[in-house]
């Protein structure tokens, strides 16, 4: 690996996620959700940043700050993330993209995570529906109608 911690590794990562952007904050560079405006953000504590810790701001809010461990939140929103993409029809297979973000995270990160195949298929007409929905709120959220 690099130069960088692993919690910088993580944060680094999340950015690239649909739902998230990248944001610096007080010299240090975060993920922050675009949907609800959580960060996070590498923790200053060097130890805590290689053991792959990160701080959340949950929705932005310094007052709501708490220390997370930043595997167990990338899982999550990976998963978030396919989930949207193949609601839009960015992607096929729900199961196989999540697999392959997975894999993707351990060779950006050198850390793994916790992948477990789930039986459940989303009917076709339900998978319509949530990109019809998708794209309608976010046209609104773009345009303003």
């Amino acid at each position: 690996m690099s130069n960088t911690t692993l919690s910088q590794r993580i944060v680094f990562f999340l950015a690239n996620l649909a739902q998230f952007q990248l944001k610096e904050v007080d010299d240090n560079c975060g993920a922050e959700r675009i949907t609800d405006g959580t960060l996070f953000l590498c923790p200053s504590d060097p130890e805590d940043q290689e053991n792959g810790l990160l701080v959340a701001r949950w929705q932005g809010d310094l007052s709501r700050e708490s220390v997370v461990s930043g595997t167990q939140i990338a899982e999550f929103e990976i998963v978030a993330a396919v989930r949207h993409w193949v609601t839009i029809g960015e992607m096929v297979g729900e199961q196989e993209s999540i697999e392959h973000l997975f894999q993707h995270f351990s060779f950006k990160t050198g850390e793994s995570l916790n992948f477990q195949k789930d039986d459940r298929v989303i009917p076709k007409s339900l998978e319509r529906l949530f990109k019809d929905l998708s794209w309608s709120a976010f046209k609104k959220l773009i345009i303003g109608l």
